[in-house]
């Protein structure tokens, strides 16, 4: 039973997780800093649940379908930070694109 609340409530974090990805660009700095915090912990859950997941179905031979689980785009924490970095200095962004 543990589990399988365990899994409806990552399809919620996975969900709301997916909805501050859609609006992260529009984000105040403060805002956006924590989405980016939370963003980072979604993918060590996601990490850590499969992997125990799969070990404990394996360890009871439990009859569970896992979900799918979130598959973090390769470079999207990079490109996230580069969004983050835009927010904290829009100046700089705007002074460069003036001087050219």
């Amino acid at each position: 039973m543990l589990f399988k609340d365990l899994i409806k409530i990552y399809k919620v974090y996975y969900v709301h997780v997916t909805e501050i990805l859609e609006r992260f660009p529009a984000l105040e700095f403060s805002v956006a800093e924590k989405a980016f915090v939370m963003y980072t912990n979604f993918v060590n859950l996601t990490d850590a649940i499969r992997n125990r997941a799969n070990k404990l179905i394996f360890a009871f031979n439990f009859p569970i379908q896992l979900p799918d689980f979130y598959k973090p785009e390769p470079g999207l924490q990079d490109t996230l930070k580069v969004v983050l970095k835009g927010l904290k200095n829009p100046e700089k962004d705007l002074g460069s694109k003036a001087g050219a």
